[in-house]
């Protein structure tokens, strides 16, 4: 059976309910006007599927080099990540006198070229271009994912899935995130800012330690809010990416392990 499976537009509205791992298939959902949109990539039975994307280059060759680092970076997060998330409040006496700032920091193994040779794909099923020159290549990497995955795929007219907008916090017994990015000069950039914030989302969810502070200044009380995530995840997985055909903002489902 191909990886890519090639689904009619009203599948974007039911729900698929899968099992999971048996002959579970990284799929395309949603060609409009050539260019795919919804992407899904459940854990295969001893395999992971993984997606691959560059953008038009010079030759198919240097396509294919930079779909597999993509692809590569997706694999050592599965086997670790370690991130944390902060967030500062600052509210003051007035309407107007409300400040907040966070910062991330998602840190996993950068030497990619280990993946590579266990990356494989066959070029005549598991390779897709978007009219736009954008190729997207379903790469399978030997590894025993932990589990079964039992999900919905379940989409809002115009292609929308559920999960933007009522993001889960759990499936299939796994810590669920949801992570976005806004267009990036790359869509290869933007891919990986969608699917690193779905890592900081599901961080985020880690034990929390939360520090409250109270400033007198000029009779006026400020509160200042200090909350910080930290975490190691393992068997990060990214099960399902779309991409808004309006703005194209990228959103990532994602699930991992939350190590203590």
């Amino acid at each position: 059976m191909k990886h890519f499976l090639v689904f009619f537009y009203v599948l974007v509205f039911c729900a698929c309910i899968s099992s999971g791992p048996t002959e579970a298939e990284a799929a395309f959902i949603n060609e409009e006007q050539g260019r795919f949109s919804h992407f899904i990539t459940l854990p295969n039975p001893g395999s992971l599927n993984v997606l691959g994307v560059s953008g038009r280059q010079s030759s198919r060759e240097i396509e294919i080099e930079l779909a597999r680092e993509d692809a590569a970076r997706k694999v050592s997060m599965f086997h670790g990540v370690w991130g944390s998330v902060v967030a500062i409040q600052e509210i003051g006496h007035g309407f107007f006198d409300y400040f907040i700032d966070t910062a991330t920091v998602i840190e996993y193994d950068q030497e990619l070229e280990k993946y590579f040779d266990r990356l494989s794909f066959d070029p005549d099923r598991d390779v897709t271009r978007n009219d736009d020159g954008t190729v997207y290549i379903n790469f399978t990497y030997p590894a025993a994912f932990p589990g079964n995955i039992y999900t919905s795929f379940v989409g809002n007219p115009g292609g929308r899935p559920e999960w933007v907008s009522r993001p889960p916090s759990e499936i299939s017994g796994f810590i669920a995130g949801v992570g976005s990015s806004g267009r990036q000069e790359r869509l290869i950039d933007t891919m990986r800012r969608s699917y690193e914030s779905a890592a900081a989302a599901i961080i985020s969810q880690a034990t929390t330690s939360v520090e409250t502070t109270d400033t007198v200044i000029s009779g006026q009380t400020e509160l200042h809010i200090y909350r910080e995530s930290a975490g190691h995840l393992s068997h990060f997985t990214i099960l399902e990416v779309w991409i808004d055909p309006e703005s194209r903002i990228v959103w990532t489902l994602a699930i991992a392990q939350i190590i203590d």
